[in-house]
């Protein structure tokens, strides 16, 4: 699937702390186990995720950005 018709995704972290993370992603998969590892968002680094809350689809980068 090239980059162009990949599925967008906003995803949310509740993090340590109570707060929450929201983000975007074509790979929430990968982009979670980079915020678990310290190499995500500033914010999870200084608030380490402790679960993937939600996924939810988006038909593009726009749509995802604008829910996000």
């Amino acid at each position: 699937m090239s980059a162009a018709t990949r599925p967008w995704f906003v995803y949310l972290i509740e993090c340590r702390g109570g707060s929450v993370y929201t983000g975007i992603s074509t790979d929430v998969d990968a982009r979670y186990q980079a915020h678990l590892c310290g190499k995500g968002a500033r914010y999870t680094r200084m608030h380490p995720p402790l679960r993937l809350l939600a996924v939810i689809p988006c038909t593009d980068r726009s749509a995802a950005l604008s829910a996000e």
